[in-house]
């Protein structure tokens, strides 16, 4: 995995925790914020990029514990749980 650090982006402006996730959910992106590191626990799952909302098996999906970098327009990011209960921790950088 390529870090955010690793790529100039390292300053936090940020933490968000989201759940119920049983319906799409767009990120709550902090004013500047430039890229997020999303980890889901508890579950997979999905999202589009293209302001969208995915559904349990359409998207692209996110491992559960398995850390994934977005970048660019973080706004039109909408994520949606697999199964289960599912908490997602995102991280915000400038």
């Amino acid at each position: 995995m390529r870090y955010l650090q690793a790529s100039g982006i390292s300053v936090s402006k940020g933490y968000e925790k989201i759940t119920g996730l049983s319906a799409a959910k767009p990120l709550t992106v902090p004013s500047g914020a430039r890229a997020a590191l999303v980890v889901p626990e508890g579950g997979a799952v999905r999202f589009r990029d293209d302001g969208t909302d995915p559904d349990a098996s359409t998207g692209f999906p996110i491992a559960e514990d398995q850390p994934f970098e977005f970048s660019g327009n973080l706004r039109s990011v909408k994520l949606i749980q697999k199964s289960s209960t599912v908490t997602l921790h995102v991280y915000y950088y400038v």
